[in-house]
């Protein structure tokens, strides 16, 4: 049975089901906007657009067309974040698959470190929310990360997480055609409906359905099953590297013919937003979508054919749009305030920002919205947080209403003491070695293969925080191997293009490759060299990359002699064994490694620089490299023993001292940064504009929907600290 509270907050909310028509042209949005503003029309413009409406935004916008309030509020879009982005986001990443192939309990810690990157992310998000002066921005941000959904859940990546956030921030100010397009190489985007998976060979239809379904056209709207199918097939190829950055796989992708809404050619990702924008089921669908999110949870068809026109002939521009939904007759009629019900987000910033206040502590942030069933970049599916009444629970009304009254009273009866700026703890990296230094090594693959009178054995490595020659780069991949048969023996050092990460100065070389074509006709580019020989189209080698060659060649058997204990090992003979597959063994590869490094030193083009090449050198180049935090990073280069995956113990107090020390550092960064505007309520009256200094005025600036038993009046307030507590209580405060 629903609670009073609870009855009252649906009972709200769905009144907007009653919308009245209004005439589509546009001279009814001219006449709309240039009423002048009560008071009760700013605090509802803002609270459904900007969170909430402050003394200054009251005193400010009261009297004034409603043109200046919507100009200004649009005029945020484009305004600067407050805060630089959050530390972890500078920082280099190494796969947890990678970290798991080292050591289970690493893979385990890594994973908790990415929990702990999140907690900053959001952290970051809501002080930036309740500080900025462009609070819109905020809002259509989580518009759009909750319309192009991904979750931190699927990928447990907050770097991944974070990347997708600053691509919506990025493209929310331009056209929908770009911002489509961006989403469509967005690596979050492209592991959660799982088009990393989605090649010629073996189609994965998530994305494709989804783009069509929920991102673009809407169910069952204007598109059939084929031109899901087709829309995938465009969509294959799309994928990430071992960075975690947007890659286009050629050889994954379906070059055929296909038909995609009638129209035929050889259609790739990057013609998707152009044929589906041309679909009439777009424009109404996006407009529909936003209408229930800053309108009411009906749309009126006639205003939205009008928005979707002005839409259409700006180009899909999404300031145009924006502006023409808060133009619409509908955003300001009376009979929709206080129908929509306030997420957890928004009632927790809008309280901040409607009082001045800030939290008393920081994990304050991240909890609140959390424990009332809004984890920030964590939606419960791909279809997002369902808005509406569906935020009220019996559960989720006693948190969320236990909030408020929480930061009611802290505002009124606790001090708040202004936190100072933590001294700057820059991560500088070290300077750099001329030899070779690698931080973290790993064993990607070994094999063993006969055919015929040929005997071949190799294996893969993985390096990340390599230095060389003064200069770091993030990651490299290489194989070697050797091969026997007829009194010949062949060995030689190769490199996938996508072995050669991010600076890698390798890279070049790689591309100067002649394309190969493998077993399936798809091309793809390996470098590879023997002592005498290297690969058709690469021509000379520079001295840097011949230099660099050979150091690797000659630190091969140290690298190996570093994944002796790796899991990677166990994990091989598992995978071998279920394929009926002949795996080397360690010492079988240690071996070989032993023989590589002979047989380029003793002869050939690289004999010179591998004799000559400087000893590995072990380490990492600075606290941060790999995007780990320094226990982690110091247990996976070997420094520091890992203790066993099953020693739960253990486990918990290195999580535990890794959570203390970085959100404690980290909270001290974000804790200078808040500031409280009011020191006491009286202050905040005072600030308000003289007709909301009375009781009546002030419930009418707090609630979207007066209260007759609150039995407020024109007169001075009387026991502000108690009208407060009314006010904020009263289930109609968390309406927008």
């Amino acid at each position: 049975m629903k609670t009073l509270n609870r009855a009252l907050l649906a009972a709200g909310a769905a009144a907007c089901a009653v919308v009245p028509a209004f005439g589509p042209a546009l001279n009814a949005q001219a006449d709309t906007l240039s009423q002048p503003l009560a008071l009760e029309d700013v605090r509802h413009a803002l609270t459904r657009t900007s969170f909430a409406a402050a003394p200054a935004d009251l005193q400010a916008y009261i009297g004034q067309p409603r043109a200046v309030l919507v100009g200004d509020i649009l005029d945020d879009i484009s305004a600067l974040d407050t805060q630089p982005a959050p530390a972890f986001t500078a920082q280099w990443r190494a796969p947890i698959e990678f970290l798991y192939a080292k050591n289970e309990t690493l893979g385990e810690l890594a994973i908790g470190a990415q929990y702990l990157n999140l907690v900053e992310l959001s952290t970051w998000w809501m002080v930036e929310a309740i500080n900025t002066s462009s609070p819109f921005k905020e809002q259509i941000a989580m518009f759009w990360m909750d319309h192009f959904v991904t979750s931190f859940e699927a990928h447990e990546d907050a770097h991944l997480t974070a990347g997708k956030f600053q691509t919506v921030r990025a493209t929310m100010g331009g056209s929908f055609r770009d911002m489509l397009a961006a989403q469509l190489r967005d690596p979050a985007m492209l592991v959660y409906l799982n088009n990393v998976e989605n090649t010629a060979q073996a189609p994965n239809e998530n994305l494709g359905r989804e783009l069509l379904e929920l991102f673009t056209l809407g169910q069952g709207r204007g598109y059939t099953e084929q031109d899901i199918r087709e829309v995938s097939r465009a969509l294959t190829g799309n994928s990430i590297n071992e960075d975690g950055a947007f890659t286009f796989r050629d050889g994954e992708h379906d070059a055929g013919p296909k038909t995609i809404f009638s129209a035929t050619d050889r259609f790739k990702a990057d013609d998707l937003p152009d044929l589906i924008l041309s679909q009439p089921s777009f424009g109404p669908y996006i407009v529909e979508k936003m209408w229930r999110y800053f309108i009411s949870e009906t749309p009126d068809p006639a205003q939205v054919a009008e928005i979707t026109s002005q839409w259409k002939a700006a180009s899909w521009d999404l300031p145009t749009l924006y502006k023409a939904v808060l133009s619409a007759p509908a955003f300001w009629d009376a009979t929709h305030h206080g129908t929509l019900v306030k997420s957890p987000w928004e009632l927790y910033v809008g309280f901040n920002r409607t009082f001045g206040t800030a939290p008393l502590e920081l994990e304050e942030l991240h909890d609140h919205p959390l424990s009332a069933g809004q984890g920030l970049f964590m939606p419960p599916n791909v279809a997002g947080w369902t808005e509406g009444t569906a935020w009220i629970t019996d559960a989720s009304l006693a948190e969320r209403t236990a909030t408020l009254q929480d930061l009611t009273s802290q505002w009124l009866y606790d001090s708040f003491e202004p936190y100072d700026t933590p001294e700057a703890s820059q991560v500088q990296a070290s300077a750099e070695t001329n030899g070779l230094r690698v931080g973290l090594v790993g064993l990607d693959w070994a094999w063993k293969e006969v055919e015929d009178d040929w005997r071949e054995t190799g294996f893969s490595l993985s390096l990340y925080d390599v230095g060389f020659q003064g200069q770091t780069y993030h990651n490299l991949a290489f194989s070697v191997g050797m091969g026997e048969g007829d009194g010949e023996r062949e060995v030689y050092f190769a490199i996938e293009q996508e072995g050669c990460g991010t600076g890698c100065p390798l890279s070049s070389l790689v591309r100067r490759v002649q394309p190969e074509i493998d077993e399936e006709g798809n091309a793809y580019l390996e470098f590879w060299l023997n002592p005498w020989e290297v690969s058709d189209g690469v021509g000379r080698l520079s001295s840097t990359e011949r230099d660099f060659i050979a150091a690797l060649i000659k630190a091969v058997p140290a690298m190996i002699t570093d994944t002796k204990a790796d899991a990677t090992w166990r994990f091989l003979a598992e995978d071998a064994a279920a394929e009926g597959l002949s795996l080397p063994s360690f010492d079988e590869v240690q071996q070989l490694s032993a023989q590589i490094v002979d047989a380029f030193s003793r002869s050939g083009k690289l004999s010179g620089a591998v004799q000559n090449a400087p000893e590995l050198e072990r380490g990492i180049s600075h606290e941060g490299a790999a995007g780990l935090p320094r226990e982690i990073m110091a247990m996976a280069s070997g420094s520091t023993p890992a203790p066993r995956s099953d020693d739960d113990e253990a486990i918990d107090q290195i999580v535990d001292g890794i959570y203390n020390s970085l959100f404690e550092e980290r909270a001290g960064v974000y804790k200078a940064r808040l500031r409280e505007t009011f020191a006491d309520p009286d202050q905040w009256l005072a600030a308000m504009p003289a007709q909301a200094q009375t009781s009546a005025g002030l419930e009418i600036a707090l609630l979207p929907v007066r209260n007759p038993a609150l039995a407020t009046d024109d007169k001075a307030v009387q026991g502000l600290d108690d009208l407060l507590f009314s006010l904020v209580l009263d289930p109609r405060f968390q309406l927008k």
